[in-house]
């Protein structure tokens, strides 16, 4: 791992390097409000995948975007030549950067340095956590003088207040995300449907939450609910929905991710991954299950009803922590 170099400089201009999927992303929050503590007069900018860089229009700390993908960051993966001029104009005002990203032969630190970046951390062989440390934890820890001290996982990191959120009714929605990135990673459908007919006796009304690819148990739990189901077609319009509801359950994916950062009541459900790394990032979070195992529906009725109970009043879920 690359480690920051000494600072005896105030930082202006700070710019993240975060590529990977939706929960990647929203795992790095907590890390990022930690370089706007460290650095509160600095402009941090964040290059992600292009998909979810509308999610950081919702992060009061981040104040650029860039595309991850687009020709120019290509230049950073070149050898055997200087970089190109359009990447040094990128970096000229830059005066440190944070590689959360896999930079085994420090070949992008190099190529960020050749820009002229004063203090560059992060990057290395893997970002796997040791065990037992969050995600969270360790992308501050990589981050190095840029984010004394660690990260607070129990705040909400993003700001649904300019939103435009779903009607009053939404107070009593459960939404219900069944499907997941992989196969591996899901609880059952059988099992959200008792969990959502256990929750109905508290005034729930379930809604089955779409993603692309979720059309299969998304459809299914519909059915055996007799509930609507909601596909978005952006990032801020599934932000908006998760916003307005009472409760989030799903399994260990973007989503659940992304109602844990806008400090929705999240029940996070786990199977092969551990939560003690990979947990959502909130107020109101309940990760179960993980390691091998999956929790038993009665468990997760149980917390779900508990973090309802503990739930504030819509719209007292963002906390600044800036």
């Amino acid at each position: 791992m690359t480690r920051a170099r000494a600072r005896p400089f105030p930082v202006r201009r700070v710019l993240v390097l975060r590529p990977g999927a939706m929960g990647d992303l929203l795992l790095a929050l907590p890390a990022l409000h930690a370089i706007a503590r460290g650095n509160p007069k600095a402009r941090i900018e964040v290059a992600a995948n292009r998909a979810f860089t509308p999610l950081l229009t919702l992060c009061p700390v981040v104040n650029g975007l860039h595309d991850f993908g687009c020709a120019l960051f290509s230049d950073l993966f070149v050898t055997g030549q200087p970089p190109g001029r359009k990447l040094q104009e990128l970096m000229a005002d830059f005066d440190s950067a944070v590689l959360w990203m896999r930079d085994p032969d420090d070949q992008v630190a190099r190529r960020i340095r050749e820009c002229g970046v004063a203090c560059i951390a992060g990057g290395g062989a893997t970002l796997e956590a040791s065990s037992g440390q969050h995600m969270a934890v360790r992308l501050t820890r990589m981050a190095g003088q840029l984010a004394p001290g660690e990260p607070d996982t129990r705040r909400s990191t993003l700001d649904a207040r300019t939103l435009r959120l779903p009607s009053p009714g939404s107070a009593t929605r459960l939404l219900l995300h069944a499907g997941s990135g992989g196969r591996q990673k899901l609880w059952g459908v059988q099992r959200f449907a008792q969990l959502a007919r256990e929750l109905a006796r508290a005034g729930l009304k379930p809604v089955v939450l779409e993603g692309p690819a979720d059309e299969a148990p998304a459809g299914e739990l519909a059915s055996m609910l007799g509930a609507p189901v909601t596909r978005c077609e952006s990032m801020l319009e599934l932000a908006r929905e998760v916003a307005g509801s009472a409760l989030f359950a799903g399994n260990d994916s973007g989503p659940a991710h992304l109602a844990a950062a806008l400090g929705v009541p999240t029940v996070a459900i786990f199977g092969p991954t551990d939560p003690a790394v990979w947990a959502p990032c909130g107020p109101r979070v309940a990760a179960l299950g993980g390691c091998g195992l999956w929790p038993e529906p009665e468990a997760v009725v149980e917390r779900s009803l508990a973090l309802l109970a503990a739930a504030p009043s819509p719209g007292a879920a963002y906390s600044e922590s800036r």
